[in-house]
């Protein structure tokens, strides 16, 4: 194992660095590429203003992904409701082959209809009942992973850290993002 010195940035560190190849992508807002030895190779703001107002900073969540020669990758975001609760989002961002960011959703990805849930935790039994009878309770869906099959794009979520799931879309549904 190699370690890694980081740059000094005065914010937080970013926890879901993306490797592809030998860069790095360590954050996205601002968004930050670096070498395989973590050395800055570019650091360049975004206009995430469409995406902020709504629905609050980007953070990194996915790998790349490759959808008929176009690189993507999922993120998220969050805005508090309340004292107590916070509201995530997921988006795409598309990116070319130098790892220069073309665009993004202008509108978060929505649940789809069917997830396919695991369970992790015996507490997942626990968190279910509670979530059935209380509307405060809101499935938040964490994008792990993704990859593409066939002519489908599999996701792999945690769901409030409690249970696993696999979401499916159709390659057709991802490609749209504003450039």
């Amino acid at each position: 194992v190699q370690t890694c010195a980081l740059p000094i940035y005065e914010r937080k560190w970013e926890k879901n660095w993306q490797f592809f190849q030998d860069k790095i992508i360590y954050s996205l807002n601002p968004y930050i590429l670096l070498n395989d030895d973590c050395s800055v190779y570019k650091e360049k703001d975004i206009a995430w203003d469409r995406w902020t107002e709504k629905y609050g900073i980007p953070y990194l969540s996915t790998n790349l992904f490759n959808i008929d020669g176009e690189l993507y990758s999922f993120f998220h975001s969050r805005v508090k409701t309340n004292h107590l609760s916070l509201q995530y989002y997921n988006g795409i961002v598309k990116y070319d082959e130098h790892l220069n960011i073309l665009g993004y959703y202008e509108d978060p990805i929505h649940t789809p209809r069917d997830i396919i849930c695991k369970d992790l935790y015996s507490r997942y039994f626990e968190w279910k009942r509670k979530a059935e009878q209380s509307p405060t309770i809101v499935n938040t869906l964490f994008f792990m992973t993704a990859y593409t099959k066939l002519n489908k794009l599999f996701i792999y979520t945690g769901i409030n850290d409690c249970a696993a799931g696999i979401i499916e879309y159709e390659k057709e549904e991802i490609g749209r993002a504003h450039v």
